[in-house]
């Protein structure tokens, strides 16, 4: 049996996006946006702490249904 393979989606992906932002609804994130840049989706804004930043990666890795993530948050 082959190991399973996840393809991201392809160009733009609106609904992808809002299902990220949608789990992303931390107070601890301010200014958060998702971009989807060359198949990869950008997480933009700022975390309260790096505890916040890398909850936020792992909350986007779960809805994002393979996809790559990028976090560019700033903590501060």
């Amino acid at each position: 049996m082959s190991p399973k393979t996840t393809i991201p989606p392809s160009g733009s992906d609106p609904a992808l996006m809002a299902r990220v932002l949608a789990a992303l609804q931390d107070p601890a994130l301010a200014n958060l946006s998702v971009e989807y840049i060359e198949g990869t989706l950008v997480l933009r804004g700022t975390a309260g702490s790096a505890e916040a930043r890398d909850e936020a990666t792992r909350d986007a890795r779960a809805v994002a249904e393979g996809a790559p993530i990028e976090n560019r948050m700033r903590v501060g």
